[in-house]
């Protein structure tokens, strides 16, 4: 975010949940080294497509977000594979985010 983005940014942030905003951090704060995650390839380009689209927003963007974050790790896929971390592509969900017109369909 650009320097002038940041209130706006903080805003959203704070719209969280208490439990999503804890999510979030824990997941961006595993390294995939000492701490198994999943790398979210395209989250720039889906949070950015999201942010840009008024049905869709940063904060609902972010709750999509601990929703995968949770529905994958209680999927177990992490610990089938055996690997520290998983690559979990959201490119197609970016191109959702742009299309999406209804906030009821985002959910």
């Amino acid at each position: 975010a650009r320097m002038d983005e940041v209130p706006g940014v903080m805003a959203e942030w704070m719209r969280l949940s208490g439990h999503d905003r804890e999510c979030l951090t824990r997941h961006f704060l595993n390294d995939g080294l000492h701490d198994s995650t999943f790398f979210l390839s395209f989250l720039s380009d889906y949070l950015t497509k999201a942010t840009r689209n008024r049905s869709v927003g940063l904060c609902r963007a972010l709750v999509v977000v601990v929703e995968l974050m949770e529905s994958l790790g209680t999927s177990g896929c992490l610990e089938r594979s055996g690997m520290q971390m998983l690559d979990v592509s959201l490119k197609d969900v970016a191109e959702f985010a742009a299309s999406v017109e209804s906030p009821k369909v985002f959910m």
